[in-house]
C-alpha cells in the first residue's frame, strides 16, 4: 500500500532548453505508465541563425521551381540537412526519456560523487524523442530523466541561440496502489 499524502502538489519542474545545446537535462524523472504534462507559457523564443521562432519551429518544403528549400518564406540552404525528428518542424522543441549520464562501474548508494560515467548514449535516446511544440499531454513509455532538445539538424546546433523555459508536471497524482489497467478485465 502507497502513503503518499494527496494534499502533496504534484511533482513540478520549470528547466531551461537551450537551443545550441544537443540534450538539455531537466532533472524530472518520468517513470512508465505515468502521465505528464509539458508546457511553454508565455511568449519565449529562440533562434535558428537569426530566425526568431517559438517552441512550435517552422514548417520547410522543397520548391522544385526555384531549386531550393522554403522556410518561413524564403529560400534557406540550410534546410537541405535532415533535422533529428524528420516528421516535426525545424527548432520545434521535441523531448527524449533516458539516462543523461550512465555509471561506468557500480556506484554504492552515497558514494555518487566517487563514481565513474559515461556520458549519454544518443542511440538509445533517439528511440525516445517526441514532439512537445509549445505544450503536450502523454502516458509515459519509458523511465527516466526528460531530456529535450530544439530540432536542428546534428551539424547546425552552432549558430542556434536562445533560451525556452518548460514546465513538466506529473498529471497523474497522488500515486495510487491500483494498478491502471484494471478497468481493462
Amino acid at each position: 500500500q502507497l502513503a503518499v499524502d494527496p494534499d502533496l502538489p504534484a511533482p513540478s519542474k520549470t528547466f531551461a532548453v537551450r537551443a545550441p545545446i544537443k540534450w538539455n537535462p531537466s532533472d524530472m524523472a518520468v517513470q512508465e505508465g505515468e502521465t505528464y504534462s509539458l508546457v511553454v507559457e508565455g511568449d519565449q523564443y529562440w533562434f535558428d541563425g537569426g530566425i526568431q521562432v517559438d517552441a512550435a519551429g517552422y514548417e520547410a518544403y522543397y520548391d522544385a521551381v526555384s531549386a531550393c528549400y522554403i522556410g518561413l518564406g524564403r529560400c534557406r540552404s540550410h534546410l537541405k540537412k535532415k533535422r533529428r525528428l524528420l516528421g516535426s518542424n525545424w527548432m520545434s522543441l521535441l523531448c527524449s526519456i533516458g539516462e543523461y549520464v550512465i555509471p561506468a562501474e557500480e556506484v554504492t548508494p552515497g558514494m555518487e560523487m566517487n563514481g565513474k560515467y559515461l556520458p549519454l548514449d544518443e542511440s538509445t535516446l533517439a528511440e525516445t524523442i517526441f514532439e512537445v511544440g509549445l505544450g503536450v499531454e502523454f502516458r509515459a513509455e519509458y523511465t527516466g530523466q526528460l531530456i529535450c532538445f530544439a530540432n536542428d539538424a546534428h551539424s547546425m546546433y552552432w549558430n542556434n541561440d536562445g533560451t525556452i523555459y518548460v514546465t513538466a508536471t506529473r498529471t497523474s497524482w497522488p500515486p495510487t496502489s491500483e494498478v491502471y489497467y484494471q478497468g481493462l478485465y
